[in-house]
């Protein structure tokens, strides 16, 4: 046996541990589209299905199983395919998809398909790789609900205040507000657990990744106590808006920006960044609030989010800056990220608003961080690392009123 034939039967074999160990789903289907093998596992997600039932068949055939009754998408199915195979043909994989289908049992669930081409002694096969997403699904159910929910309070509360038409329009502005900031906030919350609770699946019977599942199980309660955390602020800052007052209280910069380093460091574990903290003045205090943390987290999250760089280089300086006879806490945010072009410098704070790159998000965390500096009586603005080059990355400042009592 040549050095090759043996390097592919090592891979093969190694292939064939992983094929039977994932927590996932797989299948392998042959060009014509039979299947020709899937793992154990896959019991667990079709359950009166055994895999002995469906290798051998075609998959098309298969799936049409498990849809829906119903299911637009899917009703003509051996047009879709032949699309896809097409694609696949061309690509190499497919972008994954997500649809609804029932168990054997009836049960109704959600999965993730995601395809690609491996080579298995000598032969071309294409690999399924299914995932279990109705935890996720459920808990954007919940999201969905908690929004009605509080849609449904806003039109009472709105309601109460006809007699005065300015009173009722400011009112209708903030609730807005605080519905967007929880649901912003609850979704990377939710988005980290989910994470997290994927990674420990994969170390759950290895008894050598102690460590890294007690990390894990770290970041869970983390972010869980952070979403404790936000419910009482949105709460505290609903409740004071109906008194008319705005709850201002000495705030310790240093502290708060390290608890958002930490949180993004744990949000982008795969990402190497570097933060360079320079202190031009000791001890920085504002008249701010809880929410500070929020501020910093957003800012730092999108300076990792949109970086090509192998090295993620944050560079954040906190000095004095007097305007009038008021005195500042200035902070600037310089990375090394792909930058803000001039004409979006004017309009990237505005709600909706999205970088192009690779954007997921709600378009809402810099409108977030807007509305926040203002309720501090601050300033934010954003200009280029290197002026006149905007791709060298960006330097967001801020000014916060500084606590001097």
């Amino acid at each position: 046996m040549t050095n090759i034939e043996e390097k592919l039967k090592e891979s093969e074999v190694m292939y064939r541990h992983l094929f039977n160990n994932t927590p996932y789903a797989i299948w392998l289907v042959n060009l014509k589209g039979v299947i020709v093998d899937c793992n154990d596992n896959m019991n667990k997600f079709m359950s009166i299905f055994k895999k002995e039932d469906l290798i051998g068949k075609n998959f098309r055939d298969v799936i049409r199983l498990f849809l829906s009754k119903g299911d637009l998408r899917f009703e003509n199915l051996e047009k879709v395919f032949k699309e896809r195979f097409k694609r696949l043909l061309k690509q190499g994989y497919l972008e994954p998809i997500e649809f609804e289908i029932s168990r054997g049992d009836g049960e109704a669930f959600w999965i993730t398909l995601e395809t690609s081409f491996i080579k298995m002694s000598k032969e071309s096969l294409i690999q399924l790789f299914i995932k279990d997403i109705t935890k996720r699904k459920e808990a954007e159910l919940s999201i969905k609900e908690l929004n009605k929910e509080l849609e449904q309070r806003i039109e009472e509360r709105t309601k109460e205040l006809k007699e005065s038409e300015k009173e009722f329009r400011t009112a209708y502005k903030q609730a807005n507000f605080y519905k967007n900031l929880f649901a912003h906030d609850i979704s990377n919350i939710l988005t980290a657990i989910m994470g997290s609770v994927d990674l420990y699946s994969l170390y759950e019977d290895d008894l050598t990744k102690l460590q890294e599942r007690n990390s894990l199980i770290s970041i869970i309660k983390d972010q869980v106590a952070k979403g404790a955390l936000l419910v009482s602020n949105v709460r505290k800052l609903s409740e004071l808006e109906e008194k008319k007052e705005v709850y201002l209280k000495k705030t310790e910069i240093g502290k708060t920006l390290d608890n958002a380093m930490k949180f993004v460091h744990e949000s982008f574990q795969q990402r190497e960044i570097n933060f360079q903290v320079d202190y031009l003045i000791k001890n920085p205090i504002v008249l701010a609030n809880d929410l500070l943390s929020d501020v910093f987290g957003n800012i730092l999250n999108n300076a990792v989010k949109y970086n090509d760089n192998p090295v993620v280089k944050i560079q954040i300086k906190i000095s004095r800056e007097k305007k009038g006879k008021e005195s500042n806490i200035k902070l600037e945010f310089i990375d090394n990220g792909i930058g803000v072009s001039d004409d979006n410098k004017k309009i990237i704070f505005k709600k909706g608003f999205k970088q192009k790159k690779g954007s997921k998000g709600m378009g809402f965390g810099l409108t977030l961080v807007k509305s926040l500096i203002k309720s501090y009586n601050g300033q934010i603005w954003v200009e280029d690392k290197i002026k006149g080059d905007y791709t060298k990355g960006s330097n967001f400042i801020i000014l916060i009123p500084e606590n001097i009592k």
